[in-house]
């Protein structure tokens, strides 16, 4: 599924989820059960999905490019 397809269909709000930086709250990691997820590249929706199911919240936090000469 196409990533802004699987942003749609979870109602997410951000516009990037791909790129690795996430951050979250020890009590929702805690809440999920990481044994249901694949070993393979689609664990990042699955595991947004889980989040969706618990109720927590995703937000964007913008990370600036540093491009160096």
């Amino acid at each position: 599924m196409p990533a802004n397809k699987t942003a749609e269909t979870l109602r997410m709000t951000c516009a990037e989820y791909h790129k690795g930086y996430c951050a979250h709250r020890r009590g929702v990691l805690e809440a999920v059960n990481f044994a249901m997820n694949s070993d393979d590249f689609i664990f990042d929706q699955e595991i947004v999905a889980q989040f969706e199911e618990l109720g927590a919240r995703i937000a964007e936090v913008p990370v600036p490019p540093r491009y160096f000469p």
